[in-house]
C-alpha cells in the first residue's frame, strides 16, 4: 500500500448519521425540530376534527401550489407557539388551539398570556362554586340525618312511654298492683265465659237443634200475604215472666224461639226453672205450641 493511498483514506471525511427523528415544526418559520430536549411536540389531535381543523386554519399555512395545507399524519407541533407550552383539551383554555406565530408581536404574547390568567381565574371561581354546593349539600345531608335521628329518638321515647303506663307493673303502689291484678283475673274469667259460650253454639248438636227449632224467619214476613201458612204458633209470646218477645216481631232480629221439649224429664226441669203459676194458682202447664225464648 503506497503513502498516495493512505493519505487519501485519512482526508476522506466520515459521514454523520442520519437523524431519524428529525421532523419540524409545521408552522411556517419555526425551525423547531423534534428530538430537542426544551422542546415539546404534539401531534394534530386525530380524535377530534373540529380542533384539527381549529389548529389548521390557526397554522394558516399554504402548499406551493396555492392551495390549501391539510396536516399530515407525521405533522406536528412545537410548544413554542402554546401560552403553556403545550395544548389543552378544554374548549375554554387558551390553547385549545395554538396561538403564538413567528409573525406575532410580543404584545400578542402579552394578551394571550392574561387571557391564561383569566381562564384559570375562571376556573378557580367555578372549582370553588361547585365546592360551596358540595359543602351546602353535605351539611343538607348531615342535618337532615339529624333530624330524622332526633324523631327517632323522640318516637322511640313516646313508646317507651306508653308501654310503662299500660303494661308495666315492676314499679308502682302495692295496692294499685293488687286492684290492677284483680281485674285482670275477672277479665280472663269473663273471657273464659264467652269462649265456652260460643263453643257451645258452635257445637254439632247444638246446630242440629237450631236448626229443628228455628222458626223460619222468611215464612213469617210473608204471613200477612198468605195467613194459610202461617204457623200455628206464630203469634205466640215468649213463656218466661217478664219477657215481651213475640215469634212474629223479633225472630227478624235474630232473636231465636225453641218448644218445650217432648221428654218428660226434661220437660218439667224447663217447667221447675221457670218457676210459674197459672191464674188461678195451680202449677203451670205449658201447651203443645208453647216457645221459649232463646
Amino acid at each position: 500500500m503506497s503513502e498516495d493511498t493512505v493519505l487519501v483514506k485519512s482526508e476522506t471525511p466520515k459521514l454523520k448519521p442520519k437523524y431519524r427523528s428529525g421532523r419540524y415544526c409545521c408552522v411556517v418559520g419555526c425551525v423547531s425540530r423534534q428530538g430537542r430536549e426544551d422542546v415539546r411536540f404534539s401531534s394534530f389531535p386525530k380524535r377530534n376534527p373540529e380542533q384539527t381543523e381549529l389548529w389548521r386554519k390557526a397554522i394558516n399555512r399554504k402548499n406551493p401550489d396555492g392551495s390549501e395545507w391539510y396536516p399530515g399524519p407525521y405533522a406536528v407541533i412545537c410548544g413554542f407557539h402554546f401560552i403553556c407550552n403545550e395544548p389543552s383539551n378544554h374548549q375554554n383554555h387558551p390553547d385549545y388551539i395554538p396561538t403564538l406565530f413567528p409573525t406575532k408581536t410580543s404584545r400578542q404574547k402579552v394578551k394571550t398570556e392574561a387571557d391564561v390568567k383569566r381562564y384559570q381565574r375562571i376556573r378557580k371561581r367555578a372549582q370553588l362554586l361547585v365546592e360551596n354546593e358540595w359543602i351546602k349539600k353535605m351539611a343538607l345531608r348531615k342535618s337532615e340525618r339529624e333530624d330524622s335521628k332526633l324523631r327517632k329518638q323522640e318516637i322511640l321515647e313516646k313508646r317507651q312511654k306508653i308501654v310503662l303506663l299500660d303494661h308495666c307493673y315492676f314499679f308502682g303502689d302495692e295496692k294499685e298492683l293488687k286492684r290492677k291484678f284483680l281485674e285482670n283475673a275477672e277479665r280472663v274469667e269473663h273471657l273464659e265465659k264467652e269462649l265456652r259460650i260460643v263453643q257451645g253454639k258452635n257445637s254439632p248438636c247444638r246446630q242440629a237443634q237450631d236448626k229443628k227449632c228455628f222458626i223460619n224467619t222468611k215464612s213469617l214476613e210473608n204471613e200477612e200475604m198468605n195467613p194459610s201458612t202461617r204457623p200455628k204458633y206464630a203469634g205466640h209470646y215468649c213463656a218466661a215472666d217478664g219477657c215481651h218477645n213475640c215469634v212474629v216481631k223479633d225472630v227478624s232480629r235474630g232473636v231465636k224461639f225453641y218448644s218445650f221439649p217432648k221428654e218428660e224429664a226434661r220437660r218439667n226441669k224447663w217447667i221447675t226453672s221457670l218457676n210459674k203459676r197459672s191464674s188461678d194458682g195451680k202449677p203451670w202447664r205449658p201447651k203443645v205450641s208453647k216457645l221459649l225464648q232463646h
